[in-house]
């Protein structure tokens, strides 16, 4: 395996070298990695084929340049040859060089940086910090969620669902999104206000857990008709939930229609449309605005939908497309600013992971507890071992574990310790033969 990926990787260089050519005294688009340099299938592989193919039609020159370790040293380093090679526009990819684009930004002011799913800052967690001469771009999620939120209401669903493994910008853009595209296919129907309820989970991480499957079974339990699952390890284990109950769910992010039918559809992202349409920017009279951050979604083709309409009711193709049509056009804007209040005819509610509560906790927000739920304890609110798993199991209703003994529906894999998860992970359980493309 190790030999076929390294196989793999020399022909994208090779391929990556002949299509830049030798290079010249100056460079129009250039590249900087980390020490892993290009992955085949990731995001930096994308950002790299968009600026071959940029260089070729203006026959102009591009050249990647892969820092020799991680340091902060190493990876400036890089930087400064692709300033001394005369680089017009460098693009950096992921949280990992933010800091570095920090550096380069004010060291080499000349040189025009493009941060991909990252915000230049002098330290992690610092606040962001940009120049002029930096632009940080990312894929427009509230798109992705629009069309989640729309396709959900247009099918027939009236509670939604959403768990996303953390609050950062991009999941609060995706449930914005999703409350948005809920509201419009709302109002197309003629529901009546509240008609819709969106109940949202945000976790402390979005780390592969059985706790997230017990918060998709809870909200699943307490009568959620279909929930949108943000990331690839969320989505895994809400498909897990899914699958037990014969529920629904949407992966976003990560395309799970072929390893579930209980996946109804996935929104995905695709990056290299996004640096295409960023370099059309660059490119135009316009240019591409610096010092700020810049999205690009449905409109430039950077999200979409792969689905299998013979597993949707009412939500149809045509539907899909209407919905873009709308953002294209401008019809529809789908804000990216965060949702904390439902609207017109949506009720939003965001709520602490279930898995994280007491089942007097759970009761008290509205939920239904679920037997064998991994809940915390009720002094200390954090999540849960076996033996807080097993006071909870006792401090269930005796209605909600006939409804489960009735139905057959008592979940046992959320009793399992993360070591007995992750290895049912490791031994190629169906939910996770599917790489994210994601990643660097």
């Amino acid at each position: 395996m190790k030999k076929m990926t390294a196989l793999a990787l020399a022909a994208v260089m090779a391929l990556a070298l002949g299509a830049c050519g030798d290079k010249k005294d100056s460079v129009k688009y250039g590249l900087v990695t980390t020490s892993q340099g290009i992955i085949p299938e990731s995001v930096n592989a994308d950002i790299y084929a968009a600026i071959q193919e940029a260089a070729t039609l203006s026959e102009e020159q591009c050249q990647y340049y892969t820092a020799e370790d991680d340091t902060a040293k190493g990876i400036d380093a890089q930087f400064k040859t692709a300033a001394d090679d005369g680089t017009e526009l460098v693009f950096a990819y992921g949280k990992d060089l933010e800091t570095a684009v920090f550096r380069a930004q004010r060291s080499h002011r000349k040189t025009r940086y493009v941060l991909v799913d990252g915000y230049p800052s002098k330290n992690e967690g610092d606040e962001v910090s940009f120049r002029e001469n930096t632009t940080s771009i990312g894929i427009a999620t509230q798109d992705a969620g629009f069309i989640a939120g729309y396709g959900s209401v247009r099918n027939g669903y009236r509670k939604l669902g959403f768990i996303a493994g953390t609050d950062d910008d991009a999941n609060k853009r995706y449930l914005s999104g999703y409350v948005q595209g809920a509201e419009l296919a709302a109002t197309e129907l003629n529901l009546s206000p509240g008609d819709v309820k969106v109940t949202a989970v945000y976790a402390e991480d979005d780390t592969l857990t059985p706790l997230r499957m017990t918060d998709a079974l809870i909200l699943y339990k307490s009568g959620t008709d279909v929930i949108y699952a943000v990331g690839e390890n969320v989505a895994t284990s809400v498909a897990k939930a899914a699958q037990s109950l014969s529920k629904p769910f949407i992966a976003g992010g990560v395309d799970m229609n072929n390893l579930t039918s209980s996946c109804i559809f996935s929104t995905v992202s695709i990056y290299r449309a996004a640096i295409e349409a960023a370099l059309n920017d660059y490119d135009s009279e316009e240019g591409l605005p610096g010092g700020q951050a810049v999205y690009y979604g449905a409109a430039d083709k950077a999200v979409k939908i792969i689905a299998d309409y013979t597993r949707l009711s009412t939500f149809s193709e045509t539907d899909y497309n209407n919905a873009v049509r709308q953002i294209m056009e401008g019809t529809v804007t789908v804000s990216g600013d965060e949702m904390t209040e439902g609207t017109a005819h949506v009720a939003l509610t965001v709520t602490a992971p279930p898995s994280g509560l007491t089942a007097e906790e759970v009761a008290a927000a509205g939920l239904s507890a679920v037997s064998g739920n991994s809940s915390a304890q009720a002094d200390t609110g954090s999540e849960a071992s076996g033996e807080s798993e097993s006071s909870s199991e006792e401090a269930s209703s005796e209605e909600g574990s006939e409804e489960d003994a009735e139905n057959g529906e008592e979940y046992e894999e959320d009793q399992a310790s993360e070591e007995e998860y992750d290895e049912e992970e490791n031994a190629g359980e169906e939910y996770t033969g599917e790489e994210n493309t994601e990643e660097q």
